[in-house]
């Protein structure tokens, strides 16, 4: 990145080892007050968008990159530096690379055409890597022989959450005779803790279940992955941490609804914050002009259940991975949660349009409802500017792949 000023009609190029790539294709203009303070009164509207981001491809490292411009037959150099490496790790690699400023109405170009293309490969190779990674399974107590369910949950950051729910499936009889528990830790700094815990949680609340370790952070797709590769039933219920069910039979009512509706793929349930009022009652997609993205919006958080005009389950355009409940072969036939973003955001509704490609709707069941205290583990990640520019990147790649059905199912709840 860099700035340049030259007058009409003079080329910019990079440059390096003689080869030459003008400042044009993926390369973002913007302006730049300091150039403008400094250089408008000698060359007046030429330092308008004077600011560069550009992403040249094979790069030779360590050697020198060049700046420059044509005169005639002459080469002059305006600036050099040399290429350095970025950190293979890809959230490494985003702060660095989020790091290079680019006006915020801007950041959608920017992120499609200069970090996608860098930040996919990274992703891809460190999720490849993962799956070698060898994996740890641990039964507690004798699981049910022929589950109907698997109830699937990933733990990351804390543990604090686990007795909650296990409380609450202990005094569901249908879980307790019918379902398999399967936590995933996705977190090294958790093992050691919850495998000294865990046998007093099983003596505690007689129940059985089991946790899977993976060797490493493998993220909230990856980890969901891991527990439904690791678990036996032929429904797949996918349950956050921090999301908890108020009464017995929540999953037998999910579960009918989704066997009762062939045309359906996958089914979740409401869920309200701790004071009630809702979190999840479907999702919509919603265009941020601002950002250029489109963006997941659930569109009744925080009003009173009351107010929720739904009443029976209903196909909608999106639902949320909070708690969501599908058939195994319908979840392997649709290539499972996809594994290819940054962090986390968008793998709930990607794995919806998965489904809608497949000539399968996703419903709402309002009939169920679950507290959930939203994403506590995932705001250990941070709130700054990091976490909204890592939100818009994830937009883009979602974007990316289903632009038409995001302009298709837009806002329609």
């Amino acid at each position: 990145m860099g700035w340049a000023i030259a007058p009409q009609g003079q080329p910019l190029f990079i440059e390096q080892d003689g080869v030459l790539q003008e400042l044009t294709g993926p390369v973002v203009r913007f302006s730049r007050q300091d150039v403008m303070d400094a250089y408008r009164a000698s060359h007046g509207d030429l330092t308008s968008n004077a600011g560069f981001l550009i992403r040249v491809d094979d790069l030779a490292f360590g050697q020198p990159v060049r700046l420059v411009t044509q005169r005639g037959n002459e080469m002059i150099v305006l600036g050099s530096i040399q290429a350095s490496a970025l950190p293979s790790d890809p959230v490494a690699a985003a702060r660095w690379l989020f790091g290079l400023h680019t006006p915020r109405h801007l950041l959608a170009q920017r992120m499609e055409s200069i970090d996608l293309p860098l930040l996919d490969p990274l992703i891809s190779l460190q999720r490849s890597g993962q799956q070698q990674q060898p994996v740890e399974v641990h039964q507690l107590g004798t699981p049910v022989a022929h589950p109907q369910a698997s109830v699937i949950v990933p733990l990351y950051g804390r543990l604090d959450f686990v007795e909650h729910q296990l409380i609450e499936f202990s005094r569901d009889p249908w879980i307790s005779a019918h379902a398999e528990i399967v936590y995933v830790l996705d977190d090294p700094k958790l093992v050691e803790p919850f495998a000294k815990q865990a046998p007093a949680w099983h003596r505690l609340y007689r129940l059985p279940f089991k946790w899977v370790w993976g060797s490493t952070n493998r993220g909230f797709s990856g980890a969901n992955n891991l527990g439904a590769a690791n678990s036996r039933a032929p429904l797949l219920v996918f349950l956050n941490s921090d999301a908890f069910p108020q009464q017995p039979g929540w999953l037998q009512t999910l579960i009918s609804e989704l066997q009762g509706n062939p045309s359906v793929g996958a089914v979740a349930p409401r869920l309200v914050f701790g004071d009630g009022s809702i979190q999840h009652a479907g999702m919509a997609f919603v265009r941020r002009d601002e950002w250029g993205v489109w963006i997941n919006h659930h569109p009744r958080m925080g009003l009173a259940p009351s107010l929720d005009p739904h009443t029976q389950t209903t196909a909608l355009p999106a639902i949320t991975g909070a708690c969501l409940v599908i058939e195994r072969d319908t979840f392997e036939a649709a290539g499972g949660w996809d594994t290819g973003y940054l962090i986390g955001d968008f793998e709930d509704s990607d794995l919806c349009l998965k489904l809608r490609a497949h000539g399968l709707r996703v419903a709402y069941v309002p009939g169920v409802q679950l507290t959930h205290l939203e994403r506590q583990s995932f705001k250990l990640l941070g709130q700054d500017d990091f976490r909204q520019k890592v939100v818009i990147f994830n937009a883009v790649r979602h974007q990316s792949r289903w632009a038409s059905a995001l302009r298709e199912l837009g806002e329609a709840v």
